[in-house]
């Protein structure tokens, strides 16, 4: 069985929120797993069947865990005076541009609603 029948049959047998509840998991699962799962998952959200903005959130969390920029700012941490901030990002001139590609809303939108809690 090719990857896209078993994505297409996994679907079937759980529906799009089980498709989502997988994705969840993984996306808080360990950084190799989550590091594994990317070329698929990526690979499903190119044929439809996954959400770019669900990858993209996975994108960046395996960035994060790497040590590197990310690319969408989905992850913020705690700073040492306990308030939240963006977790460090690649070129951030483009990064509207990047969020709106994937289906994400703008950075301003997202860091009120972070920022807010």
């Amino acid at each position: 069985m090719t990857e896209p029948e078993l994505a297409r049959r996994l679907e079937a047998m759980v529906g799009k929120r089980g498709v989502f509840s997988a994705w969840l998991l993984i996306q808080h699962a360990s950084p190799d797993l989550l590091k594994q799962c990317l070329p698929g998952m990526a690979a499903a959200a190119d044929r439809g069947e996954l959400p770019w903005s669900e990858v993209a959130l996975s994108i960046d969390r395996d960035l994060m865990y790497d040590g590197k920029p990310q690319r969408y700012v989905s992850q913020f941490v705690t700073g040492a005076d306990g308030k939240s901030a963006m977790y460090q990002v690649e070129d951030e001139a483009h990064l509207d541009e990047r969020r709106a590609q994937a289906g994400l809303g703008t950075i301003a939108e997202y860091k009120a609603l972070m920022l807010s809690k």
